[in-house]
């Protein structure tokens, strides 16, 4: 009797899978087809995105490794991927700057701060590089635009444009505020040890130059009380 429970169960079991299949089948071998057809082309793509990146770096190699590189850059990088273009940018802009053509460098940083497409990290350098070159800009103008910078948590150079902010700040009398920004940098987490060592320094100056300041200008008949 089991025998035919058996049996019985097995013909309702291929009966159900044939129902399946015969409802679904068409749908399991397209999607099937479709599986291997979108392997294919991703593989495929990422083979091409492979030999332009190659190719890509091997012609900003090569471009670096010439002389006229920095004054060329700008004509060779709308033509390379985000990511190379924020590279030459930045190298060749640093390049002009370490041969004392500070305007010509500016032109470059601020292409690359302005090119969205650039990573945040390079963008953010870049506009870093700009705000501390461009002499056009008035202290103020300065601070509001080091302002967007360190205002953005996640932003890899928001402490440097926070010492930035407070060496500009130093230089206008304003050792306040500051130290303000020293004491938030000290306070900051998984800042580099180096910058955490400066920003303390400048604080301890800071704090010396804050106190001497009432004695550099005496109010007057200090002299005369003491008699």
């Amino acid at each position: 009797m089991s025998d035919i429970f058996r049996e019985v169960d097995e013909m309702m079991q291929r009966e159900r899978a044939a129902a399946f299949w015969k409802k679904n089948g068409s749908a399991i071998i397209t999607g099937a087809v479709a599986l291997v057809v979108l392997t294919g082309v991703y593989s495929g793509y990422q083979s091409w995105n492979r030999g332009v990146s190659e190719a890509q770096t091997k012609v900003l190699i090569e471009a670096l490794e010439k002389s006229d590189f920095a004054e060329k850059a700008g004509d060779i990088a709308p033509d390379l991927r985000p990511g190379l273009r924020g590279v030459a940018l930045l190298t060749a802009a640093g390049t002009l700057h370490d041969g004392k053509k500070a305007d010509e460098a500016l032109v470059l940083y601020k292409q690359a701060a302005a090119d969205m497409s650039i990573p945040a990290d390079l963008r953010g350098l870049a506009a870093l590089a700009a705000i501390q070159l461009d002499t056009a800009l008035t202290a103020d103008e300065k601070q509001a635009a080091l302002e967007k910078i360190y205002a953005e948590a996640d932003n890899p150079w928001a402490p440097y444009a926070r010492l930035e902010a407070a060496t500009l700040l130093a230089s206008g009398g304003d050792y306040k505020g500051a130290r303000d920004h020293l004491s938030i940098l000290e306070q900051t987490k998984d800042i580099p040890d180096s910058l955490y060592q400066k920003a303390a320094a400048l604080a301890h100056v800071y704090r010396l130059k804050s106190q001497d300041a009432p004695a550099l200008a005496p109010e007057a008949g200090t002299e005369g009380d003491k008699g």
